[in-house]
């Protein structure tokens, strides 16, 4: 199944085109796969935290992999912009969506 439904059917990645939309518009394009995974994996938990253990599930993501390295290096400034996270024990990622009237989109999907 390539597309996938996440974060109140408002964000929709497409693991096919590695492209990312939201509300319907899309924002833009992970060249990193196992970063898309990971973004996908979060944005899954609608706002609730996903812990380290979860995302170590992911294909790629296993071994001492630094999920901060990854969004920070692989993922659009556009997309980051929505991840939350949290220290400590139970700490993770959020997906964090700003309400439908705050989004302005631009023209241009970013990369």
């Amino acid at each position: 199944m390539p597309r996938t439904q996440l974060a109140l059917l408002r964000l929709t990645t497409d693991l096919q085109t590695r492209e990312v939309s939201l509300d319907g518009v899309r924002i833009a394009l992970v060249d990193h796969a196992t970063t898309l995974l990971l973004f996908e994996r979060i944005a899954q938990g609608g706002g609730r935290v996903v812990s380290h253990k979860e995302l170590r599930r992911i294909p790629g993501c296993r071994c001492g992999k630094r999920f901060d390295r990854l969004l920070n290096n692989h993922l659009p400034a556009v997309l980051r912009q929505f991840i939350v996270s949290t220290r400590g024990r139970n700490g993770g990622y959020a997906i964090k969506l700003p309400p439908r009237e705050e989004v302005h989109y631009s023209p241009q999907m970013s990369h």
